[in-house]
């Protein structure tokens, strides 16, 4: 039986794990959205990502299509 600090740590590493892949999902699912009308998302890192997307969605949410 493993004990009771392995298998918190365990624990921990597999939901961090899980919102890793959730976050990274999102970001692609954000950017799949942004090319359908025409906007690319250059690619960046995390940290960047949402002020590269952010411009992005307000020129979208701004414009008239």
């Amino acid at each position: 039986m493993k004990t009771l600090r392995s298998q918190k740590l365990r624990m921990l590493l597999t939901h961090r794990k899980l919102l890793q892949s959730k976050a990274i999902a999102v970001d692609n699912d954000l950017r799949g959205t942004l090319r359908n009308f025409g906007l690319e998302v250059a690619v960046v890192g995390a940290a960047k990502f949402e002020r590269a997307s952010g411009s992005l969605w307000r020129a979208f949410l701004t414009s008239r299509y």
